[in-house]
């Protein structure tokens, strides 16, 4: 399994929402059991 994590901070700015749709984009293409994401605001 991979564990992707991604930090941002609340509210994210422009550029870590573009980084956090991307993470979600390629955790779509995975099985839950393949690939975890977590994202971490504040």
């Amino acid at each position: 399994m991979v564990e992707l994590e991604i930090l941002s901070g609340d509210p994210p700015c422009p550029g870590c929402v573009t980084i956090i749709s991307l993470a979600e984009r390629v955790k779509a293409r995975y099985e839950d059991s393949q690939l975890h994401l977590t994202v971490y605001s504040g």
